[in-house]
């Protein structure tokens, strides 16, 4: 009740709301169990609005609890029906992503998390700067949800450098498009080659 009070707050000081972005860590109790709480309040009280939901899943080898695969399971069960678009993402491959794209030995929280950050700010650069396509959350919605089970959407990120390399490389608009698929640009581990899947919705944002 404490959290729905405040969300009412923050939503009467909008002058046009479009949506809500719950950012959502599934690994522990609080984020999987409170988390899917909230979420469901949101959907009743707020039923014509859009949730857009950036999701982190675990690591298996970077687990801190043990039932962490049961927090996921249940989680995803239980939003199924109140988010209207999920971004699936995972410590694991923000991990693999830091190591091997960015050089960084031991990386950290604060390291997997700028790239996360870095995604989602692609990802929203739409909805903040005039643009033609995917201007409202509900466009992006319909734009990458064909059905409502189908909107799971993994993402990508290209060129991920470190900054004493990235000033001295030039990359094609073509190049960038295909690092997109390649598993190393990709925040969540999806365990296949994703170059030889068929997509049924795809955005791609180039800035």
């Amino acid at each position: 009740d404490d959290v729905m009070d405040r969300v009412r707050l923050a939503v009467d000081l909008c002058s046009n709301l479009q949506g809500f972005f719950v950012f959502h860590s599934f690994g522990g109790g609080t984020g999987s169990g409170v988390g899917v709480e909230v979420l469901h309040d949101l959907h009743e009280q707020f039923a014509k609005k859009v949730i857009f939901q950036p999701t982190i899943y675990p690591s298996h080898q970077f687990s801190s609890c043990i039932v962490e695969p049961y927090n996921c399971i249940f989680a995803t069960h239980y939003m199924r029906d109140v988010v209207d678009l999920s971004l699936m993402m995972d410590n694991e491959a923000a991990y693999r992503m830091c190591t091997k794209n960015l050089g960084i030995e031991g990386p950290d929280f604060e390291h997997v998390n700028r790239i996360i950050a870095q995604c989602i700010s692609a990802c929203t650069t739409s909805l903040r700067y005039e643009a033609q396509l995917n201007a409202t959350l509900q466009e992006i919605v319909t734009n990458l949800v064909p059905t409502q089970h189908y909107r799971y959407p993994v993402v990508s990120l290209a060129p991920v450098r470190a900054a004493t390399k990235g000033a001295h490389e030039h990359f094609s608009t073509q190049e960038i498009i295909t690092d997109l698929f390649e598993a190393k640009n990709i925040l969540c581990d999806c365990g296949g080659n994703l170059k030889m899947n068929r997509y049924l919705a795809a955005v791609i944002l180039l800035r």
